[in-house]
């Protein structure tokens, strides 16, 4: 029999979802150690397929650094599903998100991408808590890209 999954349980994953959006929004990467394992597995085909396949935390960081210079963000997570397996320390859990990003044109103008999809994550419930040890992100359609300028 599996053990009872609590509400406490639930929320420690959650928590450890949100920190996601919020290590890129502030850049403070270092959050991250708090969501993913170090030897993470990520296919970010749908948004980087010339880099899918990523490998470890180490990894992760260094191409978001690259992927998110210069741009300012808004990560946000919605519908969400958490499915337990028996043994009741790994959960699968499909979210919703939509990332806005927004960086500064040559011409002073401003451009705006969004992106609308859903994280396909594997976590596992280890000693420091909850850590996605592979993900996969689904885009569901093309990027929606926007050009304005700026006002003040």
């Amino acid at each position: 029999m599996s053990p009872p999954i609590t509400e406490q349980t639930i929320l420690s994953i959650r928590n450890t979802l949100c920190n996601y959006p919020i290590a890129l929004d502030t850049k403070n990467f270092a959050l991250l150690s708090s969501v993913f394992s170090l030897d993470v597995r990520c296919n970010y085909a749908a948004v980087t397929p010339q880099h899918p396949e990523i490998n470890g935390l180490e990894d992760l960081i260094k191409k978001l650094k690259v992927v998110l210079e210069g741009k300012s963000t808004q990560h946000a997570l919605s519908t969400q599903r958490l499915t337990f397996h028996d043994d009741g320390k790994t959960c699968d859990a499909l979210t919703y998100f939509t990332t806005n990003t927004f960086s500064e044109r040559e011409d002073g103008g401003l451009e705006h991408v969004t992106v609308f999809g859903y994280y396909e994550d594997k976590l596992v419930e280890g000693e420091e808590g909850w850590r996605i040890v592979e993900r996969k992100l689904n885009s569901l359609h093309p990027r929606i890209r926007n050009n304005s300028t700026i006002v003040e």
